[in-house]
C-alpha cells in the first residue's frame, strides 16, 4: 500500500486568556458570543471559534479564566492544557502590565517545568482598553519580548470598539500553527540551530548538481514544490540582489549559496511571514519540534521478514547517479561523505569493511544496493529513516510519500518465493574455519566487521532458479550466547533463514562440538553442513553419527565443501526458498519408526497366530 501524507499543522488550537481582573477576558468573550462588548461578569466560558473564520480552517477554543472564580489549582490545570496563552492587560492600568512579567509568565514558566514542559506554549500579550487610553504613554513591550522568549506577538486592541480583535485571534493561532519560537531566537536575532538544520537539508535536496549553491533552475524547483508556482525572472533577479546587498557570503556566481538561503528565512520570520518557512518545512516532512515526522519517517510496519521495495531501490540508484556521476561510477570518500550530509545521526552501519578493500569507498552500485538490502532486513526502522533524510517521498506534484513505501514487508508465512533477501548464521565451534568460509563467500561480496561488536558479515548476490538472491550471511561464535540463540526458536527463525554448521574436516573431534551446538535444535533448524579446511589432510570423525549420516537420517542435504563457493551459496540459496518442513521428525525418522511399527505388527501376528494354534484342541 503506497501511503501519501502531509506534515501538517494542528488541527485544534486551545486559547487561554490569562491577566489580571478587569482587563477584559470575560468582554472579549461575550463580545464574540453576543456581538456586544458591554462589561460582563466573569464568564469562566468555553467558545469555539468555526473553522471557517479560523486561519488554516483550524478549530479555536478560547477559555476564560478567573482568579475571583476559580482557584488557582484549577488556572494550572487549564495551563497545561493550553496550546497558545494571552495573557491580556488593560493599557489604562499599568499595574496589570507590571504583573504580566512578575506575576503571570513565572506562574506560566512554574507550571510548565513542573509538568515538564518548560516554555513551550506560546504566549501573546494583549493590551486591551485601547479606546480608554486617555493621552496615556505605550508601555515597554519591547523589553518584555527581550526578557521572555516564550513571548510571539505584542499588540494592542480595544474590545469595546472592536479595534484588532480579528488580530488578535488572527496571531494566536499563527502562534500554534506557524510557531516562531522553534525557529528564531528574538534575543540573538538568529535562527534557531534545529532550524538551521532543518534548512540545510532542504537546501541540499535542492542542490541536485552538489556545487554548493541554488541556481535558477533550482529555486524555480524549489518554488514548485513549496508554493505550486514558480517566480518571474525579474523576482528572481530581486531575490538575488536582496540577499547579495545583504550578506557578505549569500550569493556566489549566480546561485544562492546555504548562508544566502538561511537568511532568505530569517528575512521571512522577521518580515512576520513565517508561514512561508513552515510551508517549506512541512513540504519536507519536518513537525513543529523541527524533526521529521514520525509518520513520514519511521511509520510503523506490519510484522514479517523486510527488504527494499521497488521504490525505495530506484530512489537509492537515482541517488547513487547523483554524486557517483551515473550508474556506471562509482563513490569515493568526500562523496559518499557528502550524499550522507543530511542524516543528524550516524545511521550507516556501524561497519569496517575489511575485504577486498579496507574502506567502504569507492563504491559500485551493486555494491551500494547489496549494503541497503542488508540494512533493509536487519533494521528497516532506522533504513526509513535515513532514506527519508536523504529526500525519499518528496516528489513533485504529489503528497510527501511515506518512507514505509521504501521497504517491503514479507509475512512470515508466506511464501518464500515472494522474497530476494535471507539471512544466514554461520556457526561452528571454534576454530573450525567460519571466517575463512566467511571469506570465501566475500570474495565477490561486501565483507563487514561490525565496529561494536566485532562481528563479521558478508552481503553477497548470486542469480538462482530465476531469481536475484541477496544472502546477509554473519559470523557466530562458538560461545554459550550464540548457541542459545540456535535453541531460540522465534529469535533464530528472524535472524537465520538458513544455518550453517561448519566443522573442521582435518580434526577428529570437531564435527561432534558443532553438533552438540545445536544438539535438539537440529529438529527444526535449516541446516547446511559444510566441511572446512579441505585442503589439508582429513581425519575420520570421532562423533557417534558422521556428517554424512547427520544429514542424511535428518533429510539435509550432504556436507557441502567450504572451499567450493559456489555451491555453499547454492545450498544456501535452494533452503532459503525451500525451508526444511519436518517437525521434529524427518522422512527418514519417519520411515525408520513405520519399519519398526510394521516388524512390531508383524511379531505380535505371528505370536498370535502360534498361540492360537497351540491352543486349539485336537480332533
Amino acid at each position: 500500500v503506497v501511503r501519501r501524507m502531509t506534515v501538517s499543522s494542528p488541527r485544534t488550537i486551545r486559547l487561554l486568556l490569562l491577566g489580571d481582573g478587569n482587563t477584559g477576558k470575560s468582554s472579549l468573550v461575550a463580545a464574540l458570543l453576543e456581538d456586544n462588548a458591554a462589561p460582563a461578569k466573569p464568564l469562566y466560558a468555553e467558545l469555539r471559534i468555526p473553522e471557517s473564520v479560523t486561519l488554516n480552517g483550524a478549530s479555536c477554543t478560547l477559555v476564560d479564566t478567573s482568579l475571583r472564580v476559580q482557584g488557582e489549582a484549577e488556572i494550572e490545570s487549564e495551563i497545561k492544557k493550553a496550546d497558545i496563552i494571552c495573557i491580556m492587560y488593560a493599557v489604562d492600568d499599568t499595574l496589570s502590565f507590571l504583573h504580566i512579567a512578575s506575576n503571570w509568565i513565572p506562574l506560566i514558566r512554574r507550571v510548565l517545568q513542573s509538568d515538564g514542559d518548560s516554555n513551550s506554549v506560546p504566549v501573546i500579550i494583549a493590551g486591551n482598553k485601547l479606546d480608554a487610553r486617555q493621552g496615556a504613554g505605550e508601555h515597554d513591550v519591547s523589553s518584555l519580548i527581550e526578557a521572555f522568549e516564550e513571548i510571539d506577538t505584542c499588540l494592542e486592541c480595544s474590545v469595546l470598539a472592536n479595534i484588532n480583535i480579528s488580530e488578535l485571534l488572527y496571531f494566536a493561532q499563527r502562534a500554534v500553527i506557524h510557531p516562531r519560537a522553534a525557529l528564531y531566537d528574538t534575543r540573538t536575532h538568529n535562527l534557531k540551530p534545529a532550524a538551521e538544520a532543518a534548512l540545510r537539508r532542504i537546501f541540499y535536496l535542492c542542490d541536485r548538481d552538489n556545487d554548493g549553491i541554488l541556481n535558477d533552475d533550482e529555486l524555480q524547483a524549489f518554488q514548485k514544490l513549496c508554493f505550486n508556482g514558480v517566480l518571474s525572472p525579474e523576482e528572481l533577479r530581486g531575490v538575488k540582489e536582496v540577499v547579495r546587498v545583504s550578506t557578505d557570503s549569500g550569493v556566489r556566481g549566480n546561485g544562492i549559496t546555504c548562508s544566502g538561503f538561511f537568511f532568505l528565512h530569517r528575512n521571512f520570520i522577521e518580515r512576520q511571514r513565517l508561514e512561508t518557512t513552515w510551508i517549506a518545512l512541512r513540504r519536507y516532512g519536518y513537525g513543529d519540534d523541527l524533526t521529521l515526522a514520525r509518520a513520514y519517517s519511521r511509520p510503523a510496519l506490519a510484522a514479517g521478514f523486510t527488504e527494499l521495495s521497488p521504490a525505495g531501490e530506484t530512489f537509492l540508484k537515482g541517488l547513487f547517479a547523483r554524486f557517483a556521476g551515473g550508474d556506471n561510477g562509482v563513490l569515493a570518500d568526500d562523496t559518499l561523505a557528502q550524499m550522507l550530509a543530511p542524516c543528524p545521526h550516524s545511521f550507516w552501519p556501524d561497519l569496517i569493511p575489511i575485504a577486498p578493500a579496507s574502506k567502504l569507498a569507492p563504491m559500485t552500485l551493486p555494491q551500494f544496493l547489496l549494503l541497503w538490502q542488508a540494512m533493509a532486513f536487519e533494521d528497516a526502522a532506522r533504513t526509513m529513516e535515513t532514506l527519508a533524510y536523504l529526500g525519499f517521498g518528496v516528489l513533485p506534484d504529489a503528497p510527501l510519500l511515506s518512507a514505509s513505501a521504501a521497504i517491503t514487508v514479507h509475512s512470515a508465512t508466506g511464501t518464500r518465493l515472494a522474497r530476494s533477501v535471507f539471512g544466514v548464521g554461520v556457526f561452528g565451534p571454534p576454530g573450525s574455519g567460519k571466517s575463512t568460509l566467511v571469506q570465501t563467500v566475500a570474495s565477490e561480496g561486501l565483507y563487514l566487521r561490525n565496529a561494536e561488536t566485532g562481528r563479521c558479515s558478508v552481503i553477497s548476490a548470486m542469480p538462482f532458479q530465476n531469481h536475484r538472491i541477496v544472502l546477509v550471511m554473519r559470523e557466530y561464535g562458538g560461545t554459550p550466547a550464540d548457541a542459545a540463540l540456535l535453541h531460540n526458536r522465534a529469535a533464530c527463525a528472524r535472524a537465520c533463514d538458513v544455518v550453517l554448521l561448519v566443522y573442521d574436516a582435518a580434526d577428529a573431534g570437531s564435527f561432534d562440538a558443532a553438533v552438540d551446538l545445536c544438539a535438539g535444535a537440529d529438529r527444526y533448524l535449516n541446516l547446511v553442513v559444510v566441511a572446512s579446511k579441505t585442503d589439508q589432510p582429513q581425519h575420520p570423525q570421532d562423533a557417534l553419527e558422521g556428517p554424512d549420516a547427520f544429514c542424511a537420517r535428518r533429510g539435509l542435504p550432504p556436507p557441502v565443501d567450504g572451499a567450493r563457493r559456489a555451491d555453499v551459496l547454492r545450498a544456501c540459496c535452494d533452503l532459503a526458498l525451500r525451508p526444511k518442513t519436518a517437525e521434529p521428525s524427518s522422512r527418514m525418522e519417519v520411515g525408520t519408526a513405520v519399519m519398526y511399527m510394521g516388524l512390531l505388527a508383524a511379531v505380535v501376528g505371528l505370536s498370535l497366530y502360534a498361540y492360537q494354534k497351540v491352543s486349539r484342541p485336537k480332533s
